[in-house]
């Protein structure tokens, strides 16, 4: 089972051991039954709303910037088909009393390790990533390109009378629009986070199991 990891330069591909804050019978389930308890962004985001003031998680504005001067804003969503498990890098009772509920915790030693062992009892896992949350004065990345899009499909087709191979072009276009952002942005949005809430959390998503299938609101 393999992540892709998003890891602090100055760590030098060594993660410090995170803390899981949560409630004490989730801790007890996963010491008797050695299954963790997972979470969804649809969850985060509603508990997010209600109580910690950032109900985007998963999305991040973006603007991209191309060589000869265009610009394409949009929004970047991520995690609606991934489970999610999130820690701290810290050891505070003021950091737990910031996710809904916790009253207990446990230390994971072995982050690579643990995220491993749970891949390997999810049906239909596909891929992961682990990563440090990143924070910012609000959910907003510019990203320059390296080349313009290609207008080719377009120029040949927009003088003429055939509005079905106009609109393919036009999907086209789309599509090779959306994947440069994709490409650019990566997999930013799975771990940003607005600095003046949530900095203190020192947040560390060793998480993201992706599945085939829409996530539900808990996995065990």
């Amino acid at each position: 089972m393999s992540f892709e990891e998003h890891l602090p330069e100055d760590w030098n591909g060594r993660i410090p051991p995170p803390y899981r804050y949560i409630e004490r019978e989730y801790v007890e389930m996963f010491f008797d039954t050695g299954r963790p308890m997972l979470t969804t962004y649809k969850r985060c985001a509603e508990m997010e709303d209600k109580s910690r003031a950032d109900a985007r998680e998963g999305k991040l504005n973006t603007l991209v910037r191309g060589p000869d001067g265009y610009a394409i804003a949009g929004i970047s969503g991520v995690g609606r088909c991934s489970y999610m498990f999130c820690t701290s890098l810290k050891q505070n009772l003021d950091v737990m009393a910031g996710f809904e509920g916790a009253n207990a915790h446990f230390r994971i030693d072995d982050p690579r390790a643990f995220a491993r062992e749970v891949a390997a009892e999810m049906s239909g896992y596909q891929s992961g990533l682990m990563g440090a949350c990143v924070y910012m004065p609000e959910r907003s990345l510019e990203a320059t390109a390296v080349s313009n899009p290609d207008f080719s499909e377009i120029e040949a087709v927009m003088r003429s009378e055939d509005t079905e191979a106009i609109g393919r072009a036009i999907d086209n276009f789309r599509t090779q629009l959306g994947r440069q952002q994709s490409a650019l942005v990566g997999a930013q949005a799975y771990f940003a986070k607005v600095a003046s809430t949530h900095e203190d959390e020192s947040e560390f998503r060793s998480f993201g199991w992706l599945t085939m299938r829409r996530a539900s609101t808990h996995y065990f």
